[in-house]
């Protein structure tokens, strides 16, 4: 009787990053005897969750060749950490989807099985012919990616067919290493601040670059925790001649940052992102700076530094 599995895994597009791997496997089972011969490209994946990206979402897709129903399982396992316990920190949900594309980091996961990435494993069932394509989506809280920062993790992933409770009846696929990432804590600040009394501030960064389509992007983060970054629009946008990024205390958008869950007064960082092919990306850190937000007899001040 000759029974065969082939598992594939198919990275899911999108700015946040995705997987793409593949493995083949095929096996004989037969009285007193398996084998199986196995091959997987790429050796190795790599996603980074920073505090602007902390989703990323893949699908493996399962078909049992064989001749019986078989039951799956997809296990995603930690083998090594530079943090012990970064691996806990990144959640995992896999579920059945209609197709690869209906995979992404951001799509609702009807029934999904979760976990976290130190130890994780789906199940079903599958019928003879029949296949299976499973999302699995991977995740880091932002507050995860500001204690995890520069850390990283080895895992691995590992499909399998059961068609009896034997060793002879389980084929399995090669470990598909993972490696899952964080981005690095943001550098000292590199913008020079200029106090207008408390009525605003003025934060200059280093431009030198001017040829490309040029787009900056702008985040402002408590001291304590840098990673929890909320999207800031200044009143007047910097620009690669006027790398200048001004913020009053009455602005609409400052008074959004103090609402926000992850936002508030006091010690505020502010980070400059660019981009030199458009507004979609991709986005590197260019410039940071620090200021404050207080409260006074004559309302709301921001002023240069921490204190």
């Amino acid at each position: 009787m000759a029974l065969a599995a082939l598992i594939v895994l198919v990275g899911a597009s999108g700015a946040l990053g995705y997987w793409s791997a593949q493995a083949n496997v095929q096996a004989a089972a037969a009285t007193a005897r398996t084998g199986v011969i196995q091959s997987a490209s790429p050796a190795g994946l790599v996603n980074t969750y920073s505090a602007t990206a902390q989703r990323f979402a893949g699908s493996i897709t399962l078909q049992n060749t064989g001749s019986r129903t078989a039951s799956y399982a997809v296990a995603l396992v930690a083998t090594s950490a530079t943090q012990a316990t970064l691996p806990a920190a990144i959640g995992v949900a896999a579920a059945p989807v209609a197709s690869a594309a209906a995979c992404t980091a951001t799509a609702p996961l009807s029934g999904a099985q979760t976990g976290a990435a130190s130890s994780f494993t789906a199940t079903g069932v599958l019928a003879a012919g029949a296949s299976v394509i499973l999302c699995l989506q991977t995740s880091m809280t932002a507050s995860a990616t500001s204690t995890y920062a520069g850390s990283s993790a080895s895992l691995v992933l590992r499909g399998r067919l059961e068609y009896a409770p034997s060793d002879t009846w389980r084929v399995a696929g090669a470990d598909i290493a993972l490696t899952q990432g964080v981005a690095a804590a943001p550098p000292a600040p590199t913008m020079a601040c200029t106090d207008n009394n408390g009525w605003g501030i003025d934060l200059r960064f280093t431009e030198s670059a001017t040829a490309g389509d040029i787009h900056y992007r702008l985040f402002l983060a408590r001291e304590s925790s840098p990673g929890a970054r909320v999207p800031f629009t200044a009143a007047s946008a910097p620009n690669p001649w006027w790398p200048v990024v001004q913020i009053s205390p009455g602005s609409s958008s400052l008074q959004t940052y103090l609402a926000a869950p992850n936002g508030g007064k006091g010690n505020t960082w502010l980070f400059v992102e660019r981009s030199a092919t458009g507004a979609s990306g991709p986005w590197t850190q260019v410039a940071s700076g620090r200021f404050r937000t207080e409260d006074s007899a004559q309302g709301l001040r921001t002023w240069c530094g921490w204190k």
